[in-house]
């Protein structure tokens, strides 16, 4: 727990101000960046501020003991110059956009075939006429950046060939008040306003900016707030206190691109749209992917621009507190009223996506030549962006005992009650799918491919009345054929619950704690506690049904061309859909420790076992697979094409539907430590502690966002170590200040030199984060055939020891296997650990008194991985396999991202 409280006025004025300071010049660069020959990009702070506070009085008029009214103001302004940091990528080629990919290869250097979807077979010489060049595919693939890098790595060298860096702005400032009143000598009130200015200039790497792995054009991403707060103290008797606490915040969230021409539709050629959605008043390109070959490709992939959301906050707080003999007594209440504008998350934009499926009968095995050829993997847009306006309650109360039960023994006993019930949007813009009431015979016919007996061309065909369509309305609805919205339901509307789903009404927390002085003299103490915590869910849950059918409708098309996709363009067909569902349980976290805490001297001893058991978990799991193994079933075989199967709509059991991933509360997660830590107080100039963890976090999954398998139990298929898994933490930091020689020497001038001198740091040795090895092949098979992708094969112990590791193999990669056809690999989550942390944060400081100790300069140097040791943070996780089963990417197991190298800061602090 974090409790933060502001600095508030005394009878005396008092103040401050500071000027922190960092600058690329004073840092060293990466690791990764010396080896690539990147300079430093700029990397600046320039932070500073001021406060002061004190009595508000009028001389022989008012408040004039100065010890009734009182105020504290502060500004910090920050002036930043933040380095997004180097991303490197495969763009298209100067002889790829003209066709020509007899220089295209895979990793191992092996050429990638470009084969004519027309006929199957290779283009002589691997080149692709310029007569059969797409207009639209060719625009697009014009639209990005041509190679203005040559590896120098011959592991990387077919993996990358752009390189983007930038340092953005991210200016900052926050303003602050606060009065303090004594009313009386019992009634004690305070007021404090906040606020922030954020907005940085991101290019890459965080939420906002979607998937896009190069420098474009930065988005503006603001996240300005304000807050105020009204807290009262009244003492009704000595033994009896009240206290009031009342909120108002607000906090907004834009971003949008920083140059809106180069996101422009125009840029990728104008692609039509099959719905146009006229609410936001731009004309951004549509979002365009690649993938499986070549490796690593650059991608244009936006966030949901133009973004604005804003939160409003109401809370109040009510405590009593009463000593009575040997009982502290407390009660309370807390209320919340949170309300969130957002704009909605369909994607109205479009998006194409041009990666090599083999289960495409056009697929030229290229991403790039899929564009240059205009026939793409993939393409959906949103029928509309529809905006939405969550509220939620708060209510929670609690009571609770600090029982004195004697001098040697305490007792904490309580109990929380919650009441949360789950977020509505008063928009009525979510919806959810509800299996009971769907309804198989309402379930609308999907055009399925056939071929047009005059043309011999593939065309679609209406199931029920046998009439032909063009060829892109395979896989959409029939019109008038059932109810697109089969078993949907808004929430709040026709009697559904608001939020789609239900909590209990009341959820209560019991807490008990104990402290037990062993030896009745004060030095040893054994302690323990359990408390039990609820908590709602975040609000993404509750956002993503936003836009469900029938309220929106987001169709996809697959295996289509750039030529005729938008023949379907007012069609509506299949959504995916993220759902929240049914009679849920609170998430729940239960807490508990035991501990012995022992003093000798001036040192803290404390060795305890900390544990924790959650509950009720969210989690994504798929209501609509395909069945297992599906694709390969020769039943399912799509007749236009003999040896692929029909698009995966058509397979699923709930028809008319996609993929449904329910956000349920039902998963779990477990943590159990040893720590021990020793803490010296400050004696003789010198304070420290030192702490270790040895631990364990296993679970189902690790965030809200995860999903399960869709086909085995979660508790054999996902159940394993959690991202934030750190086996073996050790942390020491330390105070020492220098002896002062000048005192010593009985001399002003030494004092000034050699005085109030002072060392700390924080050293930090942990475990890295696990992680699990992943594999793609070179000839994209489809291993399981089914919804759920398959891990690799494992056939032995994946560490090394420590003295066989080495830059480009820091675990075992001849243990993993290409898994077999229709089979889903044995290899578990998490299996393996990457590199740890070895860290030093050093400061120095100077303290020079202005004729006090209350005024005083402090100069002060820090040094953030003071020894510049190189600290290894990712790797290259992903195996590639022939059809042979042989691992053919060389980079596989090395390193490729390090944590910062060192970085230097001045600061001065001027106190008064």
């Amino acid at each position: 727990m974090i409790t933060v409280i502001t600095r508030s006025g005394t009878r005396e004025f008092h103040g401050s101000a500071y000027y922190y300071y960092r600058h690329e010049d004073l840092n060293a660069n990466n690791f990764f960046n010396n080896r690539t020959r990147t300079p430093k990009s700029p990397y600046r702070y320039r932070i500073n501020g001021y406060s002061i506070g004190g009595p508000i009085y009028i001389p022989n008029k008012f408040n004039t003991n100065r010890d009734r009214l009182f105020f504290f103001w502060s500004q910090e302004f920050v002036g930043m110059r933040r380095d997004y940091g180097t991303r490197f990528v495969n763009t298209p080629t100067e002889l790829e956009r003209n066709g020509d990919f007899s220089q295209s290869f895979d990793t191992n250097g092996k050429l990638i075939v470009v084969k004519d979807p027309l006929t199957g077979q290779p283009f002589p010489g691997n080149i692709i006429p310029a007569a059969r060049f797409n207009s639209l595919g060719r625009a697009i693939l014009n639209f990005f950046p041509k190679p203005n890098y040559v590896e120098q790595d011959p592991a990387l060298k077919y993996q990358r060939n752009y390189r983007s860096a930038y340092s953005g702005n991210y200016p900052k400032r926050q303003d602050l008040i606060r009065i303090d009143a004594n009313i009386t000598d019992k009634f004690q009130v305070f007021y404090r306003f906040v606020r922030d200015k954020d907005e940085q200039d991101t290019p890459y790497g965080l939420w906002v900016n979607g998937g896009i792995n190069f420098y474009l054009t930065p988005v503006r991403f603001g996240q300005p707030g304000r807050g105020h707060v009204l807290h009262a103290n009244y003492v009704i008797s000595p033994t009896l206190v009240t206290e009031f606490i009342f909120g108002k915040s607000r906090n907004n969230l834009y971003f949008d691109p920083v140059d809106k021409s180069l996101v422009d539709r125009s840029k990728v050629g104008n692609p039509p749209q099959w719905f146009k959605d006229t609410k936001p008043a731009v004309n951004y390109m549509p979002n365009i992917t690649f993938g499986g070959q070549p490796a690593n490709p650059i991608n244009a992939s936006f966030g949901n621009i133009p973004y604005v959301n804003w939160n409003d906050i109401y809370s109040g707080v009510f405590n009593i507190a009463k000593v009575y003999g040997t009982h502290n007594l407390k009660a309370g209440v807390y209320i919340e009223r949170t309300g969130k504008f957002q704009v909605g998350g369909g994607n109205y934009r479009g998006a194409f996506n041009f990666s090599r499926d083999t289960n495409n009968p056009y697929d030229s095995n290229h991403s790039f030549a899929n564009a240059l050829l205009g026939y793409f993997q993939s393409y959906s847009e949103a029928t509309a962006r529809v905006d939405g306006d969550w509220w939620f309650w708060n209510f929670e109360w609690y009571v609770q005992d600090n029982w004195r039960v004697n001098k040697r023994l305490t007792l904490d006993l309580g109990i929380r009650f919650y009441h949360l019930p789950p977020m509505e949007d008063l928009n009525r813009t979510c919806a959810t799918f509800d299996p009971q009431y769907w309804d198989p015979k309402k379930a609308p016919a999907l055009y399925v491919p056939a071929i047009d007996p005059k043309t011999g061309k593939r065309v679609a065909k209406d199931p029920i009345s046998g009439a032909l369509a063009p060829v892109p309305l395979i896989g959409m609805f029939v019109p008038g054929s059932g109810d697109y919205a089969n078993g949907m339901k808004i929430g709040g509307k026709d009697g559904y619950p608001p939020g789609m789903m239900t909590l209990p009404k009341i959820a209560f927390g019991p807490r008990f704690g104990f402290a037990y002085d062993l030896f009745g003299n004060g030095r040893t103490a054994v302690r323990g506690g359990f408390g039990m915590f609820k908590d709602r869910p975040q609000g993404n849950p509750t956002f993503y049904t936003n836009g469900n059918p029938p309220v929106a409708y987001t169709p996809t098309l697959y295996y289509g061309h750039l030529d005729t996709y938008a023949q379907s363009g007012g069609a509506v067909g299949p959504s995916n859909l993220i759902t929240l569902l049914g009679n849920n349980k609170h998430a729940t976290v239960m807490n508990y420790s035991f501990g012995i805490q022992h003093q000798v001297w001036n040192t803290t001893i404390d060795v305890s076992y900390v544990g924790s058991l959650s509950r009720h978990l969210i989690a994504r799991r798929n209501l609509n697979p395909i069945p297992m193994f599906a694709r390969f079933d020769p039943a399912n075989e799509d007749p236009t094409n003999p040896g692929k199967p029909l698009p995966d709509n058509f397979l699923r059991p709930y028809r008319g539907f996609g993929n449904i991933n329910l956000q349920e509360f039902a998963y779990t997660s477990n943590y159990n430590s040893l720590q021990v830590a020793v803490n010296r107080r400050f004696t003789r100039g010198l304070q420290f502690g030192i702490a270790y963890t040895y631990s364990k976090t296993l679970g189902i999954i690790s965030d809200d966002y995860g999903s399960v398998s869709p086909y085995f139990p979660p508790r054999k298929r996902n159940y394993g170590p959690l991202a934030w898994d750190r086996p073996n933490v050790f942390v020491f930091n330390y105070i020492y200040e220098l002896p002062k020689l000048g005192q010593r020497l009985g001399s002003r001038v030494a004092s000034w030199i050699f005085d109030n001198w002072q060392v700390s740091g924080l050293t930090t040795f942990m475990t890295g984060a696990p992680f699990t090895p992943g594999f793609s092949t070179t000839d994209g098979a489809d291993i399981t055939g089914s919804t759920e992708g398959a891990r690799m094969d494992i056939v032995g112990k994946p560490e090394l020891p420590k003295s066989q590791r080495s830059f480009y193999r820091f675990f075992d990669t001849s243990v993993f296997r290409r898994p077999a056809k229709g089979t889903f690999g044995n290899m578990g989550p998490n299996i393996l650990y990457g590199p740890g942390v070895n860290n030093w944060d050093i400061a120095v400081s100077k303290r020079i008194p202005l004729g006090s100790e209350q005024r005083y300069i402090q100069f002060r140097s820090e040094f953030f991985n003071a020894w510049n040791h190189t600290q290894f943070s990712s790797l290259d996780t992903t195996a590639r396999f022939d059809p042979a089963g042989n691992q053919v990417n060389p980079n596989f197991g090395a390193f490729t991202g390090a944590r910062d190298a060192r970085i230097i800061q001045f600061s001065l602090r001027l106190m008064f």
